[in-house]
């Protein structure tokens, strides 16, 4: 049996030919930093929170993120799949922005909550 592992696709693709997203994760070390640092935020509460990432297309080490709570995705009854999905209800979003794992830049934007 011969395993040509070099010979393996780079990136998964769905049933329609787009790139597979991540999963709901952890967030990445300098996103945590960032809000408890620079934020001043509670970290029992930061390390709680969840994200889900989506590369960009030209910079491997580069990624956008959705910063979410878990208490109230549930509570709305969403099961989050990837980053497309989250990014469909974007009054669960705590926060968004892009970071560079090479280069440890971070951006980030608070979503602003639209007036009823």
């Amino acid at each position: 049996m011969e395993w040509k592992f070099w010979n393996r696709k780079k990136i998964a693709a769905n049933k329609n030919g787009e790139a597979k997203l991540a999963k709901p994760r952890e967030l990445p070390q300098q996103i945590g930093q960032y809000l408890v640092l620079q934020e001043q935020m509670d970290p029992d509460y930061v390390w709680a929170l969840r994200c889900v990432l989506r590369p960009y297309p030209d910079v491997k080490t580069k990624f956008d993120f959705l910063v979410f709570s878990t208490r109230a995705v549930r509570s709305a009854g969403i099961d989050v799949a990837n980053y497309d999905h989250l990014a469909k209800y974007p009054d669960l979003v705590l926060y968004r922005g892009w970071f560079d794992k090479r280069t440890n830049e971070i951006e980030f934007h608070k979503p602003t909550k639209k007036a009823a």
